[in-house]
């Protein structure tokens, strides 16, 4: 499977899902609220520049990412949190080739709302929580 460059399609899906969820990220000491426009557009911006950075170290070239503007989109405002977590995957397919992926800011929002999700799948809150 290639990588490529998510369309901002995707990810205005998964930050519809993080507004519709009243997500606030708390991150390397800096709050964002998924509410505010201001905030769900930096959060936006940090997913589209890494996804370019990738593709940047992926495929050694010096592509840039244009400005991020975030468009709520309410068919994706009641996403099933299974797409939700295959969207997620897939960012971090697209965002995986730059170096310590795991501790950018673009991965710890995608774990964030990753974790929203499954708190949000079918019979996860009636599941035990510590198994004797």
């Amino acid at each position: 499977m290639s990588a490529y460059i998510l369309s901002n399609s995707h990810i205005d899906a998964l930050l519809t899902y993080a507004q519709s969820r009243l997500i606030t990220f708390y991150i390397d000491g800096m709050i964002f609220d998924a509410i505010k426009q201001d905030d769900i557009n930096k959060i936006g911006q940090i997913l589209v520049n890494t996804n370019h950075e990738s593709m940047n170290e992926r495929y050694n070239e010096n592509d840039l990412a244009g400005e991020y503007q975030f468009k709520f989109d309410f068919q994706h405002s009641h996403m099933k949190a299974v797409q939700v977590l295959k969207a997620c995957g897939c960012y971090d397919y697209q965002a995986c080739e730059i170096k310590n992926y795991l501790m950018s800011l673009a991965c710890k929002i995608i774990q964030t709302i990753r974790m929203e999700a499954i708190h949000n799948l079918p019979g996860y809150s009636d599941a035990e929580w510590s198994i004797d």
